[in-house]
């Protein structure tokens, strides 16, 4: 929920490197929330 949110500032905002910085933002996110998915998968099969 908050990757295409930040994709959605970056593309709203003026300045050059605002898109950049979102889809980086969106990147970091993402794999956060994927690695931390993946940590906790051991303890739902228990």
């Amino acid at each position: 929920m908050t990757a295409p949110e930040i994709l959605a500032r970056g593309v709203d905002q003026a300045y050059g490197g605002a898109l950049p910085g979102s889809l980086l933002g969106a990147a970091v996110v993402s794999c956060i929330a994927w690695r931390w998915f993946v940590h906790l998968m051991p303890a739902r099969r228990a």
